[in-house]
């Protein structure tokens, strides 16, 4: 039996951030995955610290890009990425492909977005983007958009009719639904609303501290 833990970044990036061309985790206007830089440094890191597998932010989360076209070109990016890198990337499509990862010493690649935006007004798209292998989808970013409100917008907007509809074909379709950056009412309406748990993988706590982007004690 391997007693090798499994540490799983639930939203992070494989980059050199060192690398002249390289984003940043944090600049997502207009970003693109094209600006990653995955090198020997970048895959050495990754396993030196341990790591077992992590969620990274794919496709569109804000700018001037076409939310759609966009994600789908992004998920393409990914995949030659990890095509690129067989013997240190492995693209995680079960939770057996982690322990595979943690076993092997390669590092597990869980494709997610931070804004279901790039679903834009077409349910039937979580279809497209679970066939991709999109196992994590953050209804909002910050802001409100189709499917309810953001932790930044300045009001506390409902989960809407079209929210619910996406959250049923997530269900579906069993992509996890991540409220990260919901606003509270909309975070509450869809954990009631979804079949199955919800994630809320990176945020702080209101009991804690009274930071706006926080979920709330009972959420």
């Amino acid at each position: 039996m391997n007693d090798t833990p499994l540490i799983i970044n639930a939203l992070g990036q494989l980059d050199n951030p060192n690398a002249p061309q390289s984003d940043t985790a944090l600049n997502y206007v207009n970003r693109t995955s094209e600006h990653c830089t995955i090198d020997a440094r970048t895959l050495a890191d990754a396993r030196a610290s341990g790591l077992t597998a992590v969620n990274i932010t794919l496709g569109y989360v804000t700018g001037d890009h076409s939310p759609y076209e966009h994600t789908l070109s992004e998920l393409d990016v990914w995949d030659s990425i990890v095509d690129r890198h067989p013997n240190n990337l492995l693209k995680v499509t079960t939770v057996e492909d982690i322990r595979t990862a943690a076993r092997e010493g390669r590092t597990g690649v869980i494709y997610g977005f931070q804004n279901a935006q790039a679903i834009v007004d077409d349910a039937e798209r979580v279809a497209t983007f679970a066939e991709r292998e999109v196992h994590v989808v953050q209804l909002t970013y910050n802001q409100a958009n189709e499917l309810g409100g953001g932790s930044s917008a300045p009001a506390d907007t409902e989960l809407s009719e079209f929210g619910r509809e996406v959250i049923d074909a997530l269900n579906d379709h069993h992509v996890m639904v991540d409220l990260s950056h919901s606003g509270e009412r909309t975070c509450l309406e869809a954990t009631a609303h979804s079949r199955v748990p919800v994630s809320i993988n990176h945020t702080g706590c209101r009991a804690l501290t009274g930071l706006r982007r926080v979920a709330d004690r009972n959420c």
